[in-house]
């Protein structure tokens, strides 16, 4: 968290096998490539997408993350969500979308 990213791409994360939770709070995000969470869907756990600069997200985004718990995406710029964005998050126990 807190590093000014802009923007990063689904091979920045490929290798990570074990990859359980992805902490990219605190920093200028404002898009992410579609496929970023379906290279290891079956590990991950916790997203944390907080205080970005996100408008929108893919309606694909967050498909096939059936093991997903938590799911962080609050103090962004969301104006909207497309639906069935969430369709795949069987086992989501925490939305948080405050602003």
């Amino acid at each position: 968290s807190n590093n000014l990213l802009v923007y990063l791409s689904a091979s920045s994360i490929e290798n990570l096998t074990k990859l359980e939770i992805i902490e990219l709070s605190q920093n200028k995000l404002e898009y992410l490539d579609n496929d970023i969470f379906q290279i290891r869907p079956s590990n991950l756990r916790r997203i944390v997408l907080s205080q970005n600069n996100f408008k929108k997200f893919d309606k694909n985004l967050f498909n096939l993350l059936f093991n997903l718990e938590f799911l962080f995406l609050d103090s962004n710029k969301i104006a909207s969500l497309e639906s069935g964005l969430f369709k795949d998050l069987i086992n989501l126990k925490y939305l948080y979308l405050f602003d």
